[in-house]
Parts: structure tokens; sequence; C-alpha cells
């Protein structure tokens, strides 16, 4: 492996075969000795066509060392890197797998429309996502629909707005499998949702970002489960630059997102009202 970094990339991936598989497609990071994104690729495609695989596309491509020092890598990717460096050869994180065929009614406009109005608690999922947010459909529009986020404890966090079509699973919350709903009809949440433009995201942006120092947002582009949190520091024509803000609470970088590649648009939770106090964009200030 003489003068070749360990590179890491995030593949979204389908099968060769569309007819013969049983998923859909995935996400799934990829590792290989290379010197470059081109030899990462040739490297990843050879492992994942050996599983029926094959790479649609590829972001986030990097030596690993780089990402290192950006302190955005989980230990289950550290432990990959070294066995790749160990052996020499491509590895793979776990696949992160949506359905062959999406359900299309989960979160259609009418279906969401019909849980906003019914007032009905739900378990939200998009795809590739482990995790799932809990709360109450509070706005469906033309291209977005707004989720009122509810804690572990039944307190309001937030907001979330979805793309239509970033939905993975939209499920009623149970009373035999959650207290959350006797929690909520004893001690209901109070006021209801800001005005949130949900035709257009150019809109819901400068919306989001009036009613909150901070905003979240999540791209297409990233992992599953990832997000950046921060404040718009400019628009053009094609997308939006937010000023990121690190975990640890202090400003990080600008970083140009695309507007059709943003998939979810948050604003008002703790978390980032926390963040917010700590870098003291609350005074807009930095």
């Amino acid at each position: 492996m003489s003068g070749k970094d360990v590179w890491i990339g995030l593949a979204q991936v389908v099968p060769v075969d569309p007819a013969g598989g049983d998923i859909g497609g995935g996400f799934v990071h990829v590792l290989a000795p290379a010197t470059g994104e081109n030899e990462l690729r040739s490297a990843a495609a050879a492992m994942l066509r050996e599983l029926g695989l094959r790479i649609a596309d590829l972001g986030e491509a990097e030596p690993v060392r780089d990402r290192l020092h950006a302190g955005s890598i989980s230990p289950e990717i550290m432990e990959l890197a070294i066995d790749t460096a160990l052996a020499g050869t491509a590895h793979m994180s776990e696949l992160y797998s949506y359905p062959l065929e999406e359900d299309e009614d989960d979160d259609s406009p009418a279906n969401l429309q019909g849980l906003a109005e019914s007032r009905t608690l739900v378990n939200v999922r998009g795809w590739g996502e482990y995790h799932e947010m809990t709360g109450y459909v509070a706005g469906v529009g033309a291209h977005w629909a707004l989720i009122q986020i509810v804690d572990g404890h039944g307190s309001a966090d937030g907001f979330r707005a979805l793309k239509l079509g970033s939905v993975a699973e939209i499920e009623p919350v149970e009373a035999d499998s959650s207290l959350l709903p006797r929690v909520l009809a004893a001690r209901p949440l109070a006021g209801g949702p800001p005005t949130i433009e949900l035709d257009d995201v150019r809109g819901l942006l400068q919306a989001a970002q009036g009613a909150s120092a901070l905003i979240h947002l999540v791209s297409q582009d990233m992992e599953p489960g990832a997000f950046w949190i921060g404040r718009i520091a400019g628009m053009d024509d094609d997308g939006v630059l937010l000023q990121k803000v690190s975990p640890l609470g202090t400003w990080l970088d600008e970083e140009h997102f695309r507007f059709d590649a943003i998939t979810r648009v948050g604003f008002g939770g703790r978390y980032e009202d926390a963040l917010a106090a700590a870098v003291g964009a609350l005074r807009r200030s930095r």
C-alpha cells in the first residue's frame, strides 16, 4: 500500500439486477487504499459487484486522515479504516437499505393531511435511518410537511420540515407500545405551529431562520442520520450558504447546499437553542 492513503466515501448502491434483488437500494460507507476518488470507486465497485450491487453515486470521498482532522468519524468507521490499512483491501460498513418499492401513500399529501387533521401522534423515519422522530403532523404543503417534534418525556422540541418523498415510514404511536399518548392526553402541547412556507424550499429556509437563531439542515448527499446546524449566511439561485456550528458550540466554515438536495429543515429545538447560546447567535455575533 506504499504511497496510498485509505480513502472513504459514501456510496449510494442499487442492485445490478433490480428484478432479482430484494432491496431497492441503499447507502454504505466504502473504504479502500487509493490515491484518489477514482481508485476508491474502482475498488469499491469490484467489492460491491460480488454482492450483486453497483454504485449509483459516490459522495464525500476523501482520505480518512482528512476526516479525522475534521473530527467527524465514528469509532466503527475508524476500526474499518484500520482493517483496510492492515489488509490492503477494500472494506464496507453496514448497508442501510431501502425497500424495492417505496410506499407512495405513506407521505402523500392526502395521507399526511389526514394525520394532521386527526392530531395523530406518529413515528417518522427517513430512508436509511435507524432512529425515528416522534411528533404531530403540523402542516402539509405542495412539497414539504411540517412535524412538531415531541421528546421522550412528552415535551415539545421544535419542528422539522420533511421533503415529501423522503419518508420511509410514518406510523401512529400506539398506547400499548408507548407512554406518550397517555402523557399527551393528560398534558397536551401548548400553542400551535408557526407560519412556515411549505411549498418552496427557499421560502421554507427563510421562515425557519426567522423563527430560530440556528436551523437544522439535512441534504440527500449526507450519510443517513447526519445533519448540520448553523445559520444562513446567504442564498443564490441554486442553494443556501450555511455557516455551520460544531457539536462543541463553536463556529465552523460555511458550506453550500443545493436547494434540490435538501430533505429536512428544522428549527426551534432545544439542541439548536443550546448551540445558539454557546456561539452567541442570539446576539448575532461571532
